[in-house]
């Protein structure tokens, strides 16, 4: 059963590739991509006002894919930011988690905390035993190589789009640039020699706010949740001291992430993840022979991504971890040791179900919540394409 140390390898390569955007805990780091992503909310609604009131009505369903990147980067600036703000807590609940999975490691905690790593052979010696974890239910690097994975190649493909059709997307910089503002209401009066540093811009932006979800999605929440669950599941066929213990010291860890989630990173992740699955796949389904190819794929791997993926993997960590808690209290109840040791039917009251709670609203992932919000997300789906249909039929009338 893996402990943190063996995800240690997937999340230096996350914070690796963060890193290369600048995405660290400095201020400046969270000030101007706020104003990058603020400017790109203000063009795409711009623009999209524009092309309601001056275009044909379906104009505005093929260009939501933009629309909803560019509110998307605002959501991933704020979940890097309710990060920011409990980055102490943060540093604080993985070091607990360090100590609690210390004694199921080969070398002591300061020895493995010396360790040194080498990125790339540990990445692949890592990712050779992710298939066997898969097969045994255990997700934890799975989640990770699809963090990585999500880097990557959404990033790599924004850039293309940037570099190859800066006019297709109306959230852009570089759109609203003389050359591409045919459509467009503003002129920013800004000469094509500066094309490049806007292009720049737009690729940073991107970059940014992918590398923040990502990290904040499959490291701060998932990978939290897993470490809590895997040292769970070496107690759980046990009764004795040492086992309520542990369960104790699930509890203290539990409550660390619902301290952390506080401050809104959860429910702006269900939120922001939701949007982008709901419009990606709508793009893809009635308008994808109107999409760019790079906006087409971008739209198929995170439509993929923020649907089927967060739903039963992300959110069902939640859920598991959850309904592991029951299993294990139910495991307890009745058992002829605890019936006959007062301090163990003692200690056994203070445990209580573990809940990831979804802010501070009193609401927790549970055994249903993934398939609701999957659900939700596809029939909210079915809707843009009954509204997309109709749109079109009356154009036809």
């Amino acid at each position: 059963m893996p402990t943190i140390f063996d995800y240690l390898p997937l999340i230096r390569a996350q914070f690796f590739i963060k890193n290369l955007f600048f995405c660290n805990f400095i201020t400046w780091s969270y000030t101007l991509p706020l104003i990058f992503n603020t400017t790109q909310c203000a063009i795409v609604l711009a623009r999209m006002r524009s092309l309601i009131y001056n275009g044909p009505k379906t104009v505005f369903f093929t260009q939501i894919i933009s629309c909803c990147l560019s509110l998307s980067n605002i959501g991933h600036w704020a979940m890097g930011l309710a990060c920011r703000i409990k980055s102490a807590e943060i540093a604080a609940y993985f070091n607990g988690i360090l100590v609690t999975h210390a004694q199921y490691g080969k070398l002591p905690l300061p020895t493995r905390r010396g360790a040194k790593l080498g990125l790339l052979r540990d990445i692949v010696s890592t990712g050779k035993r992710m298939p066997g974890d898969v097969a045994r239910g255990e997700m934890g690097r799975f989640a990770l190589c699809i963090g990585i994975f999500t880097m990557i190649v959404p990033t790599i493909l924004l850039n293309l789009l940037v570099l190859m059709l800066p006019c297709a997307m109306p959230h852009l910089l570089r759109s609203t640039f003389p050359d591409c503002a045919a459509e467009f209401v503003w002129d920013w009066g800004m000469g094509k020699n500066w094309a490049w540093a806007v292009t720049l811009v737009d690729m940073f932006s991107s970059g940014y706010g992918m590398c923040l979800a990502c990290v904040a999605e499959p490291f701060v929440f998932h990978c939290g949740v897993t470490c809590v669950a895997d040292h769970l599941k070496r107690t759980r066929n046990s009764l004795n001291l040492q086992s309520i213990l542990a369960y104790r010291q699930a509890q203290i860890l539990t409550t660390a992430v619902n301290n952390i989630n506080q401050v809104g990173n959860l429910p702006i992740m269900i939120t922001d993840l939701t949007w982008v699955g709901v419009t990606c796949l709508y793009a893809v389904i009635p308008h994808n022979s109107k999409l760019s190819v790079p906006a087409f794929l971008i739209a198929i791997v995170l439509g993929i991504d923020c649907t089927v993926v967060t739903s039963f993997i992300l959110y069902k960590a939640g859920a598991d971890l959850h309904q592991l808690s029951r299993d294990i209290l139910q495991n307890w109840r009745g058992r002829k040791r605890m019936m006959r040791d007062g301090y163990l039917r003692r200690m056994k009251a203070s445990c209580n179900a573990l809940k990831i709670r979804i802010g501070s609203s009193g609401n927790f992932i549970e055994k249903a919540t993934p398939l609701i919000i999957f659900q939700f997300s596809m029939e909210q789906v079915a809707s843009l394409l009954l509204i997309s249909v109709k749109q079109e039929r009356n154009l036809h009338a």
